[in-house]
Order: structure tokens, then sequence, then C-alpha cells
């Protein structure tokens, strides 16, 4: 897609719609850092340009990490506020 587009600039765009996949945000991460990008082609070097960067890798790990704390603090927060105390339903005999 970015090679038949490729005069357009959707960089900007192909690297916030890959902050939406955190596996492929880490695969991108260990693919540039094992020297394979250089088989991506010009996604290889687009990726290369920022993710090669230390402000990319911080980018990408603040990412990978917010997909990581948002859900637990969603799961954590909507836990708290349910009851799953089983014994009041096995003393009333529903269970």
């Amino acid at each position: 897609m970015l090679f038949a587009f490729s005069e357009y600039p959707l960089e900007k765009a192909v690297i916030a719609f890959v902050s939406f996949n955190p596996i492929d945000l880490g695969r991108i991460l260990v693919m540039l850092h094992t020297d394979a990008s250089a088989l991506m082609g010009f996604t290889g070097a687009v990726m290369q340009q920022f993710f090669g960067s230390g402000a990319g890798v911080a980018y990408a790990i603040g990412i990978m990490l917010l997909w990581f704390v948002l859900p637990l603090w969603g799961s954590v927060r909507s836990f708290s506020r349910k009851d799953f105390d089983a014994s009041r339903l096995i003393t009333k005999g529903h269970i």
C-alpha cells in the first residue's frame, strides 16, 4: 500500500496505524534491531527512519505500555465495583 501511494505523505499515517496493533509494533522493533529491515523494502525504510531513533523506540515502548496499563486499569476498576462473593450464593442455595 505504501509503494502504491508513495507520492503521498503516508508515513505518519502508517506509524499511527501501527500504534493500534501492539503485536506488530513489537515485531517491527525486533526486526529493526536484527537488521532484517533491509528485507522489508520501502516500508522498512520508513519504519527504520522513525523507529530507528531513540525517540521512536521510546514512542513504541510508551504505546506498548499503554496497551498494557489501560486494560489493566479498566479491569481493576470494573472488578472492584462488582461483588464476586460466592459465599452468599451458597448459603441461599443458588449453587
